[in-house]
């Protein structure tokens, strides 16, 4: 199975660029603002797949973690994506690439990355039939 995640880890400037979108996500929201709202749900009235995961990454960063995953129940992950972020952000380049190269690695043999992009969208799915 191809690599789906170690491939992004590897452009810097786009996980520098997903980074500084997502912390500007959460300062809005712990300021009460909405800079952004789902062009999907504002043209559709249907929730996307990521709808939820703003707020719901800042109750899980407030310690609330019953209302995270109401928000949305793969809200747990961005935890471990907002550190290979900042990982990628920070590291110099041979530990940036040992730790792509270790990715690389478990997407091949497993193809969790793969799998968990299914369930997002299958969930994704079934949110949308459901509100429907």
């Amino acid at each position: 199975m191809p690599p789906l995640l170690a491939p992004l880890l590897r452009q810097r400037v786009v996980c520098i660029a997903l980074l500084l979108s997502g912390i500007g996500l959460l300062v809005f929201q712990a300021l009460g603002t909405t800079v952004y709202q789902c062009p999907f749900k504002l043209h559709t009235g249907l929730p996307c797949p990521g709808c939820g995961f703003t707020r719901g990454t800042f109750a899980l960063l407030s310690g609330d973690w019953r209302a995270a995953l109401a928000y949305h129940p793969f809200t747990p992950l961005v935890v471990p994506a907002l550190l290979l972020l900042i990982a990628t952000a920070v590291l110099p380049e041979p530990q940036l690439n040992r730790i792509a190269n270790i990715i690389e690695h478990i997407e091949r043999r497993t193809g969790i990355t793969l799998l968990l992009l299914i369930t997002f969208i299958l969930f994704g799915i079934w949110r949308i039939v459901e509100h429907a």
